[in-house]
């Protein structure tokens, strides 16, 4: 009993210590802050806030404001998201099943439908989020006309729908999705020129009001008859009547934005997004949602994506210090993020309802006749 018990005085005494020290490097960067003359040495300063966050400190303290953090933070080691190959197997069964929600560090995903009031309340709980951001079907099909290559289709909105049915199902995600937007909030969704008209109604109808429409220019042309087309459209809105988040103000911040992106599609030899082309057929830049996120979110707001897909926006929130919360609604998708992450990490995605690791699901369920 006395050896436990100092025992338990030693770990003690050592998480006060560890407790200290975090507090201790704070305040010293807190104090240097407050009285800078002269340069940071940023590659130091980089690490030591690498490392009070590791340690779960509250680096806002610092003195720093949300988007000089994501600038001494910034990874540009793109090469880190190439985690391939993550395309399932032709025939694989998938080991998700529909109503899975998995937890992946801070963020969650889980297995539905959008639409399902049931799955948005499952996955959000009370939580708000700052930003609608994601990268929904277009009801256009994908093989021969999205990309050359061999895809499976969309589970839903893969060129099956009327223009009246794409409407109803653009008005029925966004309506559920707004549930979770807070005020000030905004929402953002990848189209094409196609779909536009069909989704800025759904948003007009559903209360929002537009901000700008950003164009992701491509430096390669694409798929596509009379024109080949170059660029994805991706209009923005804000609900209600509080102000936005704005880390760019005209480049005071340091941010530099226009609402014309580019970045390489999939059509160019070796983007990010031509490499992710083999696990999903629309795939997005990580470096383009990164910078979107750090637009318009501050360190540890959460987003929130309703067609997660490969999962690209879950990657992009885990490299900038922000909390995705995703829905999914193919099993095989399901897998490639949680691989894709796994593998970002080094950490492993658990099932919320056992607390097994996804390969300890995948066994037993490979078990299970």
């Amino acid at each position: 009993m006395l050896l436990r018990n100092l025992a338990e005085r030693d770990r003690f005494a050592d998480a006060g210590a560890r407790i200290q020290e975090t507090e201790r490097n704070l305040l010293r960067i807190a104090a240097n802050r407050l009285q800078e003359k002269g340069a940071w040495d940023l590659g130091e300063l980089r690490l030591e806030l690498e490392e009070l966050i590791i340690e779960g400190a509250a680096i806002e303290v610092t003195g720093f404001e949300s988007f000089e953090i994501d600038g001494i933070l910034a990874d540009p080691n793109l090469e880190a998201l190439e985690v391939g190959p993550l395309e399932p197997e032709s025939g694989a069964n998938a080991v998700a099943e529909v109503g899975d929600v998995y937890i992946l560090g801070p963020h969650r995903l889980i297995c539905g439908d959008a639409r399902d009031a049931a799955v948005l309340s499952e996955l959000m709980g009370s939580s708000s989020c700052q930003f609608v951001f994601t990268d929904q079907p277009y009801n256009v099909k994908i093989s021969g006309h999205v990309t050359s290559g061999k895809h499976r289709e969309f589970s839903m909105a893969s060129g099956e729908m009327s223009e009246e049915q794409f409407f109803q199902f653009n008005n029925d995600w966004i309506r559920e999705a707004l549930l979770y937007l807070g005020d000030g909030g905004v929402f953002g969704t990848f189209i094409d020129w196609r779909g536009l008209q069909s989704v800025t109604a759904a948003a007009a109808e559903a209360g929002l009001s537009q901000l700008n429409l950003i164009v992701w220019s491509k430096t390669n042309a694409g798929m596509g008859s009379l024109y080949r087309s170059q660029h994805e459209l991706l209009p923005l809105f804000k609900k209600g009547e509080a102000a936005y988040k704005n880390n760019i103000s005209l480049g005071q911040k340091g941010r530099w934005r226009s609402n014309v992106w580019t970045y390489p599609g999939a059509s160019s030899a070796g983007s990010d997004a031509q490499k992710g082309l083999k696990h999903h057929p629309t795939v997005k830049p990580v470096a383009m949602l990164e910078e979107a996120i750090k637009d318009l979110t501050d360190r540890g707001d959460i987003v929130l994506d309703p067609f997660l897909g490969s999962g690209s926006t879950l990657l992009a929130a885990e490299r900038t210090g922000r909390i995705c919360r995703g829905v999914e609604i193919d099993p095989l998708y399901i897998e490639v993020i949680i691989k894709r992450y796994e593998q970002l990490t080094g950490k492993a995605a658990v099932l919320e309802k056992t607390g097994e690791t996804f390969a300890e699901v995948s066994k037993r369920r490979a078990a299970q006749p």
